[in-house]
């Protein structure tokens, strides 16, 4: 239906290696630790969009977003990543804008949805 396949990888500290996927790929990690950026696999340096979710447990998990802000800026370069909490709909909105700008889906409007009806 869309001209780009949109693949959602979910990975921990222990899935780490990861088959990079020539479509578009969003990574979501877990907030499991600050060091899972530093440990630089294929979802954290090529994905298309990094979203780092679960921000909302990190001080339980004794992560720091600072660190994990800084790792991911060294590790991605100009390569995007986002925080989120996606149960909340933090970071929600850029997620959506980047897979409609990035992964060319159209946006949906509601003459359209008539239509295909």
């Amino acid at each position: 239906m869309y001209p780009r396949e949109i693949k959602w990888c979910e990975e921990c500290e222990e899935c780490l290696s990861l088959v990079f996927f020539p479509k578009l790929e969003l990574v979501l990690v877990e907030s499991g630790g600050d060091k899972i950026p530093r440990k630089c696999g294929l979802s954290i340096t090529k994905s298309d969009l990094l979203i780092i979710n679960k921000i909302d447990i990190a001080e339980y998990v004794h992560a720091s977003l600072n660190i994990m802000d800084c790792d991911s800026k060294m590790m991605r370069g100009e390569w995007p990543f986002v925080f989120a909490n996606l149960y909340n709909g933090v970071g929600l909105e850029m997620i959506i804008s980047f897979i409609l700008e990035r992964g060319m889906l159209p946006e949906r409007r509601p003459e359209k949805l008539a239509e295909t009806a």
